[in-house]
């Protein structure tokens, strides 16, 4: 896990009302994440594979419904993890159900609470370096002790 010192996420912000991308990105970036905003699905795609962010906080309201088309694609990217895409699920009790029978891990439901998606923001920040581990017991280790997640022997 990261120490409380290192660097913050790199976190994508998917959400089409600017008032509200700006309020997440300045609370996130307030936390030391690196931040970029999209206000459309089609957009977040290509950021995915520009900027390669840590965690995704996805609002599924999106116009269009591509809220939830957009989580449904994130999910099956093989460099994205279930516990990388955050999603706000708003108050609508189907959007819910629909992100938590894609296997969401982190969903959001009601008005955004600032402390609680700080908190999911920084447990996922803390479990990325788990996914750095490569095939190889080796190499595994090497990029493990590079990346400061456990201590040089």
């Amino acid at each position: 896990a990261r120490s409380s010192g290192a660097r913050g996420a790199r976190v994508l912000v998917v959400e089409a009302d600017r008032l509200a991308a700006a309020a997440l990105a300045s609370l996130l970036r307030s936390d030391g994440h690196e931040v970029v905003v999209e206000s459309t699905a089609r957009a977040a795609v290509r950021q995915v594979v520009r900027y390669r962010p840590d965690v995704i906080v996805v609002d599924a309201d999106l116009p269009a419904g591509d809220g939830l088309d957009l989580v449904e694609r994130l999910l099956i990217v093989p460099t994205i993890a279930e516990h990388d895409v955050v999603v706000l699920a708003g108050t609508d009790p189907d959007v819910a159900e629909a992100c938590r029978a894609m296997g969401v891990d982190h969903l959001l439901t009601g008005p955004v609470d600032p402390s609680e998606l700080r908190s999911t923001v920084a447990c996922v920040a803390d479990t990325i370096p788990a996914r750095h581990v490569v095939p190889g017991k080796v190499a595994a280790m090497e990029m493990l002790r590079e990346l400061g997640a456990i201590s040089p022997e």
